[in-house]
């Protein structure tokens, strides 16, 4: 069975030759990639902070103390698994003390945010595997948060960047992760009413918070079926990666612009990692995630 996800799909459909280095080959850069980390970061502290839902709702000043403190232990346990404390000001404004001075102001926006007394936390990185419509290859994530409220059911999503709020906010739909998250909701809550795109936007001199209310709409469900369906054919159904040099400038560059460059022909690439890479096997589901969902 075929197994992939948002970010293989995305891969692909910006480059099939950075698929097939990132998820084929296995080859990452051998050094801190500070974005990931930060993110990932925040999203721990994140689900420490949404784990205390009900006790941020009703709890005293005591309560809201401990809830910090988890967090940040959630965040300083992913940050230091890569990051040195004596480098962290090489990556300012992505560090602890940007997450020091920011996670009491989240959580003092959370306690003012009436849908935290209005609605119940239902699910926490909730994970999910559905079919792709092609026999044998299924499609599997991990929804952040799930809630309700008066109005219906709600999928959170945490998002961190270094763009301000506004720039950011344009590039939300379309979005295929987004919809994915939205269609396997679907099939687990009643009354989806959309999504709310919670972001940390990090950048020099200050930071900003932003929700963003995306309401589900089946037809752009029903396009992201179908749109799936065509990408994760062209996966399964040739082993050939071409180069999509359109790509490569973007976003600052690609990370495997100079392998491309060195190696134009996918035959002619080496057996091993060249230099300033190294091999990193992964998979979109962990032992742990196989065994909840059955596969």
């Amino acid at each position: 069975m075929k197994i992939l996800d948002n970010t293989m799909v995305s891969a692909y459909k910006e480059c099939p030759r950075k698929y097939h280095l990132a998820h084929e080959k296995y080859w990452i850069p051998d050094s801190p990639n500070i974005h990931f980390i930060f993110g990932e970061g925040w999203h721990s502290a994140m689900d420490a902070v949404y784990t205390y839902w009900d006790l941020l709702k009703d709890g005293n000043a005591e309560d809201t103390e401990m809830v910090y403190r988890m967090a940040l232990r959630a965040f300083m346990k992913v940050y230091r698994r890569e990051i040195a404390e004596e480098a962290d000001m090489d990556y300012h404004p992505k560090n602890p003390t940007r997450v020091l001075d920011a996670l009491p102001a989240y959580i003092q926006r959370m306690k003012e945010w009436p849908m935290l007394y209005e609605g119940k936390l239902l699910a926490l990185e909730e994970p999910f595997i559905v079919s792709v419509g092609i026999q044998d290859v299924m499609y599997t994530g991990k929804v952040d948060k799930i809630i309700s409220s008066p109005q219906g059911t709600w999928v959170i999503d945490h998002k961190t960047t270094s763009y301000t709020p506004g720039v950011f906010s344009r590039s939300l739909r379309p979005n295929s992760q987004f919809d994915g998250y939205l269609f396997a909701a679907g099939m687990t809550q009643e009354n989806v009413k959309g999504l709310i795109v919670d972001t940390f936007s990090c950048r020099k001199p200050t930071y900003e918070f932003a929700r963003e209310f995306l309401d589900k709409a089946w037809s752009d469900l029903d396009a992201w079926q179908e749109d799936l369906m065509f990408w994760c054919k062209g996966i399964i159904s040739t082993e050939d990666r071409p180069r999509n040099t359109s790509s490569c400038h973007l976003y600052g560059g690609c990370k495997y612009r100079d392998i491309c460059t060195a190696f134009p022909k996918m035959k002619d690439l080496p057996d091993d990692p060249t230099t300033g890479f190294k091999v990193q096997e992964w998979s979109p589901l962990d032992e742990e995630t196989r065994l909840k969902l059955g596969v």
